[in-house]
């Protein structure tokens, strides 16, 4: 079995577990329907199949979200990212777009609410000839909402 596809199963058994896990959970206090957009830096690193393809860094990020949640503790999230930074091996700038999906097991307790997500989706780059690349990402943070419209997380 090739990497991808193993990549590709834990990726399907960690969804199936994340969704079975909260199916028993009440859908008491069911959050809104909420649209994040995330300005900054992203550290990366592209792994190669060896060291002189390895690629690591930061580079600047543009994001738009939207998360729905379905229930209490389960949050499904679209959204789109923007990504620029200097490639280490040539004297350039790559940019790619990374439509992606994933879902968020919530922790609800009081105004804060962490949780830790798993997706995927794809790079479409925009230069550097074109092309694209499954991804697969996984993420962690707090939620904290401030007022009735407005929130913050990291």
């Amino acid at each position: 079995m090739t990497a991808r596809g193993v990549c590709w199963r834990t990726l399907l058994c960690a969804l199936a577990w994340t969704l079975l896990s909260v199916a028993s959970l009440s859908a008491q206090e069911v959050r809104r329907v909420t649209v994040d957009v995330a300005v900054g830096a992203s550290v990366y690193d592209f792994g190669g199949a060896d060291e002189e393809s390895r690629e690591s860094g930061a580079g600047f990020v543009l994001a738009s979200r939207v998360s729905i949640p379905l229930v209490r503790a389960l949050i499904v999230e679209a959204g789109v990212t923007y990504f620029q930074h200097e490639r280490s091996f040539a004297a350039q700038t790559s940019r790619s777009l990374f439509p992606e999906l994933g879902v968020q097991l919530v922790f609800p307790s009081g105004p804060w609410w962490p949780y830790v997500g798993i997706g995927g989706g794809w790079q479409q780059i925009l230069d550097t000839g074109g092309g694209t690349n499954g991804t697969v990402h996984g993420s962690a943070g707090v939620r904290r909402r401030l007022s009735r419209h407005w929130g913050v997380r990291g």
